[in-house]
């Protein structure tokens, strides 16, 4: 084993190197840090495993989940399974690792906070810091929005050229809750030279905050456009990730999916059965594919006669050819009666219809649906 010294320009980092491929991840090796709704300051980042090269390996981030034989003693086994849903969600396109925590100074503590609340602070604390999750945050959108806060990210609606896209409607927020949408300085936070992100797993939703059912925040190009995700992070939300981080896949651009599922309107044809996807398609002759990724309802229940909408994050697929939908037969109501699946490509900006009208149920509980564009 080797020691190397090295001297940046802010602090001094100790690099014990145990093999060429990776190093111990004491100390953090990044000696300039820029930021787009995040941080400025590098000791809010989590320290990363680099190689002989100085190159990020991956970013560890240590965590225990404060757990309890009944739900008000701790987090269930349901809530532990959707914390760890959301943490794979971060790691499918990015160099940051969830791992257990054994004996690492510094942690984060996910706990079931009793008032409802959701919060986590701002970047590495040192020592143990919390992700409080209230029953209201028990989705893998709420959780892996806590989690980008704990990674040292803002609001994205409070950064700072956010006036040139939004307009946020003071006299419809709910008293005590303005700072909420209170700016961000540009020596707090900076854009990195990134586009606006409407999507981002990180911006509110259009009537966050309400007092009346009124929006709170409006598009200045539309203000009925969507704002935020429900479940998932956005593309730009992962090229920042990688970026912030300077992890190996910063090189690498992924694209937004828009998936408007439509669920039929016949007796019980909704369905609390755990529900998945994958696109495929054909980019300069090559065959292309998503991955397969769950889709989350709101509540946990894709309703009769209902529509939802998510966003899947993906390389590039080129031109889609095919969508396969599948659940896992489990639940009160498995059997589930698809009408359609909508898919939006944010980049070529093209809409397919993969149809369906179909019941998908125990044995045919997989189905490969075509386009129609």
């Amino acid at each position: 084993m080797k020691a190397f010294y090295l001297w940046g320009l802010f602090s001094v980092f100790i690099i014990v190197c145990k093999a060429k491929s990776e190093a111990r991840d004491d100390f953090h090796p990044h000696h300039v840090i820029r930021k787009r709704g995040a941080v400025r300051y590098h000791r809010l980042l989590w320290p990363a495993v680099i190689d002989y090269d100085y190159k990020v390996v991956r970013v560890n981030i240590p965590y225990t989940i404060k757990t309890g034989f009944w739900w008000f003693f701790g987090l269930g086994n349901n809530d532990v399974k959707m914390i760890k849903e959301a943490m794979a969600g971060i790691e499918k396109h990015t160099c940051l690792r969830f791992v257990p925590r054994e004996s690492q100074k510094d942690y984060v503590e996910f706990y079931k906070d009793q008032s409802n609340a959701c919060e986590s602070s701002i970047g590495r604390q040192r020592g143990k810091q919390t992700i409080a999750l209230g029953d209201g945050c028990m989705s893998p959108g709420h959780v892996s929005h806590e989690i980008m806060h704990t990674l040292g990210f803002f609001h994205e609606h409070t950064r700072p050229d956010r006036d040139n896209y939004i307009k946020i409607l003071w006299d419809n927020i709910k008293k005590g809750n303005e700072i909420q949408f209170k700016i961000r300085s540009s020596m707090e936070s900076t854009n990195l030279g990134q586009p606006y992100d409407f999507r981002s797993i990180m911006h509110y939703h259009r009537k966050e905050f309400s007092k009346n059912g009124k929006n709170t925040i409006e598009s200045l190009q539309d203000p009925n456009m969507e704002l935020g995700s429900m479940n998932s992070l956005s593309a730009i939300d992962v090229m920042q990730i990688n970026r912030l981080y300077r992890c190996p896949q910063g090189s690498q651009r992924v694209e937004n999916f828009r998936l408007t599922v439509y669920t039929g309107n016949l007796p019980f044809a909704g369905t609390d059965a755990k529900v998945f996807v994958e696109l495929y398609g054909i980019l300069a002759g090559e065959r292309t594919n998503s991955g397969e990724v769950q889709i989350y309802a709101k509540d946990g229940h894709f309703e009769t006669g209902g529509t939802d909408k998510f966003n899947v994050v993906a390389p590039d697929l080129g031109q889609l050819t095919k969508l396969t939908v599948r659940h896992n037969n489990q639940g009160f109501g498995a059997a589930w009666y698809l009408n359609k699946i909508d898919v939006e490509d944010d980049k070529r900006k093209k809409k397919y219809t993969f149809s369906c009208s179909c019941w998908i149920s125990g044995d045919h509980n997989t189905k490969t649906l075509m386009p129609s564009v």
